[in-house]
């Protein structure tokens, strides 16, 4: 399930919960956690700077853009970073034990 708080984007599927928020100019934190309560605590090495991000969400999964960076978030959950031309930055590895 995708959903957004304000300018986070939130995946939970399986007990697993998956944050991804705008951390500055053209930056993202990303973050996970497996079964439990999510403990919303600061753990990062800085304090988050203001930035204008904006949230889509649609049937093809969802895209947080923040300045010059894109994070998709697939219905797999497998997360791409692209940069403002579209072009490919990382992709998450995923692999399906059962092919």
């Amino acid at each position: 399930m995708l959903t957004q708080d304000q300018n986070r984007l939130i995946r939970r599927f399986d007990g697993e919960t998956l944050i991804v928020e705008p951390w500055g100019e053209s930056a993202f934190r990303v973050r996970a956690q497996q079964m439990g309560v999510w403990e919303d605590r600061d753990f990062a090495l800085t304090e988050p700077h203001r930035s204008e991000a904006s949230v889509e969400i649609d049937d093809n999964g969802a895209r947080v853009t923040n300045g010059k960076l894109i994070c998709e978030v697939l219905p797999s959950g497998k997360l791409v970073f692209r940069n403002r031309r579209g072009e490919l930055l990382l992709e998450e590895y995923a692999r399906n034990r059962r092919d």
